[in-house]
């Protein structure tokens, strides 16, 4: 039984470490686009689960012409994000809602959609 919770507690800390990464940007691919996993210090596109931290540096400019689901978490860093793509902002549950938006600038010439699930009260 001993060996069970074991390895309870280590799937609870693997998944917790991957469902909430942080990425930073280092502009080390193309220097220009979001959807470039080279650009990111984990070598792996934001928010491909909707939820983590975001870090752009103050001084840098991300351009994004995908779409971006943000489910929990924050944008943060001082720098700018410019969206040509869509943002949408999506509470599917009612524990997982808090996105903040600290120091950081965000232009979009297209949507940003809030989403709720049915049920959901915001």
């Amino acid at each position: 039984m001993k060996n069970n919770y074991s390895f309870l507690i280590l799937f609870l800390i693997i998944s917790l470490n991957s469902f909430s990464q942080t990425h930073t940007w280092t502009g080390n691919g193309d220097n220009y686009f979001w959807s470039d996993p080279q650009n990111w210090d984990q070598g792996t596109i934001p928010l491909l689960n909707g939820v983590g931290t975001v870090i752009i540096p103050e001084g840098a400019e991300v351009h994004s012409t995908s779409l971006i689901n943000f489910e929990y978490g924050e944008f943060t860093g001082g720098g700018t994000l410019i969206n040509n793509g869509v943002i949408n902002l999506i509470n599917s549950d009612e524990v997982l809602t808090s996105k903040v938006f600290s120091d950081i600038t965000i232009l979009s010439s297209t949507d940003l959609n809030i989403y709720r699930a049915n049920g959901i009260s915001n």
